[in-house]
């Protein structure tokens, strides 16, 4: 009875302002949302780094005894084209505070390896800088921007190895050479495919039987017996590619004739080339189909034939 009454008096006030009460609070509600002033929140613009207009670019070509690599200052057009640079004096990239700007932490690890040297001719102090480019060899290699003197901006690919002792049949001459040719012990760039640069580590020895075969000894094949115990001798201490069958130190490995697969980038694309490592990933990687019929390397301290 109570709840009744309750609902009468309610709805008798409903009648005297003409209104229900959610009518009312939803008219508040209204009026009040209509005075806020929506303000959107400014999102911060992301930052967009702008990309480089100029760079360092470490060209490499041929010099007398293995390449020469030199630091030219590239500049990006409008079109987005590196143009070919204007070289750089090793001078402004030597020591710990460097004039030339900017420069890459790509670009600081190569310059670590160039040499100041000093010298007195005649009285005077001359000073001339080097770049140590073996010493440099595994900076040269992660570095984005090496290339050939070619006219080109293809990315190299890069490899370490010695010389090796090289034995030819012709069929009338065996011929004897070292492969590439040694001039001094130590380390040195060598341009070893269109693409591939090869770091050579020389020792004494290879440098005592480069100055003996020069470009090369050719003998008859009637001395292969001879021919075949030099072999032997220098079995284990340096790699070996020959026609003949020289009775070797170490153990013969069956050959992996699986086909590697590298991949060097080229403009939008890829350059392709097939090679075998018949005697494993440390040994050389050879073109299928060219070559001697024997590889003798050493692996991990033993002989591999």
């Amino acid at each position: 009875m109570a709840c009744r009454r309750a609902r009468i008096q309610h709805g008798a006030a409903w009648a005297l302002h003409g209104r229900p009460p959610w009518e009312r609070k939803l008219q508040r509600l209204e009026k009040s949302v209509a005075s806020v002033k929506v303000t959107p929140t400014a999102k911060a613009p992301t930052p967009v780094a702008k990309p480089a207009d100029t760079r360092l670019a470490w060209i490499l070509d041929p010099a007398r005894f293995g390449l020469d690599i030199h630091p030219r200052e590239q500049r990006c057009d409008a079109r987005g084209n590196w143009t070919k640079g204007r070289r750089v004096a090793l001078e402004r990239l030597y020591g710990t505070r460097p004039s030339y700007e900017p420069m890459t932490p790509a670009d600081k690890s190569v310059c670590r390896f160039i040499r100041e040297d000093v010298s007195l001719p005649s009285g005077y102090r001359n000073v001339s800088y080097s770049l140590d480019s073996g010493a440099a060899f595994d900076d040269l290699a992660a570095h984005p921007c090496v290339f050939w003197d070619d006219g080109g901006l293809q990315r190299l690919s890069f490899r370490e190895s010695e010389p090796s002792l090289h034995v030819v049949s012709d069929g009338r001459e065996l011929v004897i050479r070292i492969e590439p040719r040694v001039h001094r012990v130590g380390t040195w760039l060598h341009k070893t495919g269109p693409h591939e640069v090869t770091r050579i580590t020389a020792r004494d020895v290879h440098q005592r039987l480069g100055e003996i075969l020069g470009n090369d000894l050719r003998v008859p094949v009637t001395e292969a017996a001879r021919v075949e115990r030099i072999i032997a001798a220098v079995t284990g201490v340096l790699a070996i590619h020959s026609d003949i069958g020289a009775s070797v130190r170490g153990g013969r490995v069956p050959p992996d004739m699986r086909p590697v697969i590298q991949l060097t980038p080229e403009g939008d694309g890829m350059i392709v080339r097939i090679r075998v490592r018949p005697l494993g990933p440390d040994g050389p990687a050879l073109t299928p189909g060219q070559g001697a019929s024997t590889v003798t390397v050493l692996r991990s301290g033993l002989t591999g034939v």
